[in-house]
């Protein structure tokens, strides 16, 4: 693969666009498919008169968007409807993200991600306490807002099948980094890091008569 060289200060220019940390080949690829998206190469590959690229005047920069503000209690309710759908008795909810079932040693580590609109994606961090000792009895959760921003749906992972994605994913400070996209090659979403699991077929969407609000 070609290999290209940043300097320090473009590198860090790159992390103000972290969202949920890919690569910097992801976040690259992030603000070429808004650019994409959004019918802006031809703006962009034609500078205005005020850009000057020889001296520390501020250069333009396109905005991915911010992060969305977390409504903690609102994803507990969620993450007990996942919890609830999988119909194998009735959850509770360690701490943030870990759902128990009373009487089986079943345990899903549940993560949520809002819909990010501007890249079509959803991503998630998993914290090496959690992946480090992945057990057979440890299932993976994927919870999703939906593209309507009011529905939602969740993607259940076997234990070896997370395990396997596991290996796949880039670490950083400690998290393992998930991302599921649309991908214009046949219009489906698939896992960016294990692109040949069919991810889409295993979305579930959350029965509507679990109260989510």
């Amino acid at each position: 693969m070609p290999v290209i060289r940043l300097s320090p200060d473009l590198f860090k220019r790159l992390e103000d666009y972290v969202l949920g940390f890919d690569t910097p080949q992801n976040v690259i690829e992030r603000i070429l498919d808004y650019l994409d998206n959004n019918n802006l190469k031809d703006e962009i590959n034609q500078p205005g008169p005020e850009i000057n690229r020889n001296m520390s005047q501020p250069r333009g920069r396109v905005v991915l968007g911010k992060k969305k503000a977390r409504d903690p209690q609102k994803e507990t309710r969620l993450k007990l409807s996942v919890g609830t759908a999988l119909n194998w008795g009735k959850p509770n909810l360690m701490g943030s993200s870990v759902l128990t079932f009373p009487g089986s040693e079943k345990r899903v580590l549940c993560k949520y991600s809002s819909f990010s609109g501007e890249q079509r994606r959803w991503f998630w961090g998993v914290s090496k306490r959690y992946w480090v000792d992945w057990s057979e009895n440890d299932h993976l959760a994927f919870l999703l807002q939906n593209e309507d921003l009011n529905s939602y749906s969740y993607l259940l992972l076997t234990s070896e099948e997370a395990s396997k994605l596991f290996t796949m994913c880039s670490e950083s400070n400690g998290e393992k980094k998930i991302n599921l996209r649309q991908y214009s090659a046949d219009g489906k979403l698939h896992l960016q890091e294990w692109q040949e699991f069919d991810a889409e077929s295993r979305i579930t969407s959350i029965d509507a008569q679990i109260d989510t609000q």
